[in-house]
């Protein structure tokens, strides 16, 4: 994992001095806000469980390489804090949780510009768990430390190199190994996913 994350930051650096010599790269920075929840299948010994959106950030740099006048492949990574709030009714008691996860994310897309700096993007992502809480408290035990989805966008690049980015990201892999494990009576989460909607803004140079 340390190799894969050290090999993209090595990539960007090295394509960045020559940004000036080659416009088909460019190098830069986005931030901006999650909305994210979870899909949760199988829940065991909860009722009326359901999950609410948790607002977060995420912060990080990309890459855009040229393929031609209207495909580029994007790397990025970027720190994204994610999560949900988690309302159920456990042996007659009902719960309000709130999850925090937070990732190291590694998306690449694959963009389509379609009119001007109007483009589509699509591509897989892989999330390394930094940190993750139960209602402040860690649960890094519980929660699996890969996460695997897939990005689906829309954008716009300013002529200036200012581009906007809404992106939905549809988990494929199961989150947690066993939520709330602590709690008597209460065996857990059988299958939870993320989905996160992300708004950007960014610079490229």
């Amino acid at each position: 994992m340390k190799k894969i994350i050290v090999s993209l930051v090595a990539v960007m650096g090295v394509y960045s001095v020559s940004i000036a010599q080659d416009r088909s790269f460019k190098f830069g920075v986005k931030a901006g806000v999650n909305l994210s929840d979870a899909n949760i299948e199988n829940a065991k010994n909860i009722e009326d469980i359901k999950t609410e959106n948790l607002t977060g950030f995420h912060v990080g740099a990309v890459a855009e390489i040229f393929l031609s006048d209207h495909f580029s492949i994007q790397p990025e990574l970027i720190y994204s804090a994610q999560g949900n709030n988690l309302k159920a009714v456990i042996d007659e008691t009902k719960v309000d949780i709130k999850n925090k996860i937070d990732y190291l994310t590694v998306p690449v897309m694959l963009k389509y510009y379609m009119i001007g700096g109007l483009n589509i993007n699509a591509g897989p992502q892989v999330g390394f768990n930094v940190k993750s809480t139960s209602d402040g408290e860690n649960n890094s035990d519980s929660v699996n430390k890969l996460d695997f989805g897939l990005n689906f966008g829309v954008g716009y690049e300013s002529p200036i190199g200012l581009f906007f980015d809404a992106r939905y990201n549809l988990g494929l892999t199961n989150v947690t190994k066993d939520s709330f494990k602590s709690r008597e009576n209460f065996d857990g989460i059988g299958i939870a996913k993320n989905k996160v909607i992300q708004l950007s803004v960014g610079l490229k140079f």
